[in-house]
């Protein structure tokens, strides 16, 4: 029986290379470069500092979004930015006593 190989991270795999969000490793590239991408990438990135967990939730939610529609929209952005805000000034607030 002859094997297919599928040009992928795993040259003894014979299951073909997920194509759900790019069909080729070009594509995946060009997917890590849009705008929506870097976008719910970012929102990853504010969660892994765990400082936005009281607002993970409204994250999570703007993140699926995004992804399913594979864009991002100016209030996506502006609510992303309000939470970001909204820790900032909880801890000057903090600071000032």
């Amino acid at each position: 029986m002859r094997r297919r190989h599928y040009d992928d991270d795993d040259p003894d795999d014979d299951d073909p290379p997920d194509t759900t969000d790019a069909t080729t490793k070009n594509d995946m590239a060009d997917l890590r470069d849009a705008d929506w991408y870097q976008f719910i990438v970012d929102i990853d990135n504010l969660l892994a500092t765990g400082r936005f967990t009281w607002a993970e939730a409204t994250l999570r939610d703007i993140q699926r979004t995004v992804t399913a529609n594979r864009s991002v929209t100016p209030k996506q952005r502006a609510a992303v930015q309000h939470i970001e805000d909204s820790r900032l000034l909880n801890l000057r607030r903090r600071h000032r006593g």
